[in-house]
């Protein structure tokens, strides 16, 4: 097994902690693309990658355009460009094996939906998919972003986070991101309209303690998706980080052994 942390975009500026993840597998095994979340990184999906990684299958951790560097890398950057590169990470491990199944977190699962819409993506995983979301005010985010792009916010470290994992965080939570939660919401109702396309058997994750995304999610996703097979899990003490907070040995093992069917 083949295992690299890099960024294919060699931008000096991402952080090692925040550099994509590539991981050779069995010729005979499927490839995982794997999908971060709104101001994450790779790193959120890098357990859950190592896992599969370690039965066999080809993995691509891929880091979204603005994600991983800084502030302003990420004001710059836009849902059009997320898009475009997940789409573009998926048709580059398509080309490594022979078929390519998705999981997502968060906004990372919008993703994933998004491009089960286009490609014919046998199977997803979908961790806290952003397809409903709690946060105050959020619906009118649209309207807001017209007058005022992002705030300034106090950020608050996570004890818990290392060093390097606190200095990512804090490049991207001092501010609330009005302008680009617009560009999440446009994209959650896109996705919501696209779902009847969808054949992907699909496998949901959400958790009572999420405070970001409630477990209703996962009922959208059931209630409209195409496919005639979906599961969901339902967590009780995990955050919005399923894939790396306290249930991601779980999450992972069941993620494996769909992907493994």
């Amino acid at each position: 097994m083949n295992h690299e942390s890099k960024d294919f975009s060699t931008d000096p500026q991402v952080l090692d902690i925040a550099k994509e993840i590539f991981i050779s597998g069995e010729p005979d095994k499927p490839g995982v693309l794997l999908i971060h979340g709104f101001t994450g990184s790779p790193y959120e999906m890098k357990y859950l990658g190592e896992r599969l990684g370690e039965k066999g299958f080809t993995v691509h951790g891929v880091r979204l355009p603005g994600h991983g560097t800084n502030s302003e890398d990420f004001f710059a950057s836009n849902s059009e460009q997320w898009l475009e590169k997940a789409t573009q990470a998926y048709e580059d491990l398509s080309q490594k094996v022979s078929k390519v199944y998705v999981a997502g977190l968060s906004m990372g699962g919008i993703l994933s939906l998004l491009l089960a819409s286009t490609f014919p993506i046998e199977r997803l995983a979908l961790a806290a998919p952003a397809v409903a979301v709690t946060r105050k005010h959020f619906t009118l985010t649209p309207l807001f972003s017209k007058f005022v792009p992002r705030t300034p916010k106090v950020f608050e470290p996570d004890p818990n986070d290392s060093p390097e994992l606190q200095e990512l965080r804090s490049r991207y939570e001092c501010y609330n991101w009005v302008k680009h939660a617009a560009m999440l919401r446009k994209m959650q109702l896109r996705t919501i309209r696209l779902l009847p396309k969808i054949q992907s058997e699909t496998l949901i994750f959400v958790s009572r303690s999420d405070t970001t995304v409630p477990p209703y999610a996962a009922k959208i996703i059931e209630a409209n998706i195409g496919s005639k097979k979906t599961s969901t899990i339902v967590l009780e003490n995990s955050s919005h980080l399923i894939t790396t907070h306290v249930d991601k040995e779980r999450v992972a093992n069941e993620i494996i052994d769909w992907f493994s069917r």
